[in-house]
């Protein structure tokens, strides 16, 4: 499995334990999950994602 591959198996996993705490929000979840997806995307893919439609 590559970095990229480990990062992004790291975001679903959190997402996923976060999803099973009945005292999480889901607004502040997915917040979370969104700037983690945006941090993995600006590190691995620069170029090829529009950064602004993360925003």
């Amino acid at each position: 499995m590559t970095q990229e591959e480990r990062e992004f198996a790291a975001i679903l996993k959190k997402f996923y334990w976060n999803g099973k705490k009945s005292t999480s929000s889901m607004d502040a979840i997915m917040e979370d999950l969104k700037q983690d997806l945006k941090r993995y995307i600006n590190n691995t893919q620069p170029d090829v994602v529009n950064k602004k439609s993360l925003e």
